[in-house]
């Protein structure tokens, strides 16, 4: 296959086939999590930074995990309603305050962590072991690659405002469907 061809169908652009893998990934995480654990994607993502890194704000694990600061938050609400992290300042400001793991926080990592290594270990068996640190190389160039920007794309100052300017034409369209609908519905 012709990777750089024209005739290329958009599912298999790069980009989709990482992105359907990513989401195939990320829904037998939540699966699992949320089955075996009773936790979210983000919940155990933000338990495992500050169980391998240390306490660290909310902003701070927004920007590694790549949420909003707003999913951050009620992640970590979550986490010390269970006793998992203590946090201060948390649920009145939002993502502000630095979190820390607490011991049973701790003991519940360890317990994810083994069944997330075995899911991990199951992953890896699709690939040779000689090729596992070819395709860790090509990911970390690729994300380098990407993080550089492409130049002929528009950039936005913060994800948080692309997401808001992108979620606003959608937002003014169904309030002028429902606008429309309203009125249609007084004749």
């Amino acid at each position: 296959m012709d990777y750089l061809s024209d005739d290329l169908r958009i599912a298999d652009f790069l980009s989709v086939r990482i992105s359907r893998l990513a989401r195939s990934v990320d829904r037998m995480t939540r699966r699992i999590l949320a089955h075996e654990f009773q936790i979210s994607l983000i919940q155990w993502r933000c338990l495992a930074l500050l169980s391998e890194r240390g306490p660290m704000t909310g902003q701070a694990m927004s920007e590694i995990n790549d949420n909003d600061n707003s999913q951050t938050s009620r992640a970590l609400r979550g986490l010390h309603e269970r006793g998992f992290v203590d946090w201060e300042s948390g649920s009145q400001r939002r993502a502000a305050g630095t979190a820390h793991v607490t011991d049973e926080g701790r003991a519940f990592f360890h317990a994810i962590e083994q069944r997330m290594r075995a899911r991990h270990r199951w992953l890896l068996e699709a690939l040779e072991p000689e090729e596992w640190a070819g395709f860790y190389d090509q990911i970390r160039r690729l994300s380098r690659h990407v993080r550089s920007g492409w130049p002929d794309a528009p950039h936005a100052q913060d994800g948080a405002a692309e997401a808001r300017n992108t979620a606003k034409p959608r937002k003014e369209a169904a309030a002028t469907k429902h606008s429309g609908s309203r009125k249609q519905g007084r004749k």
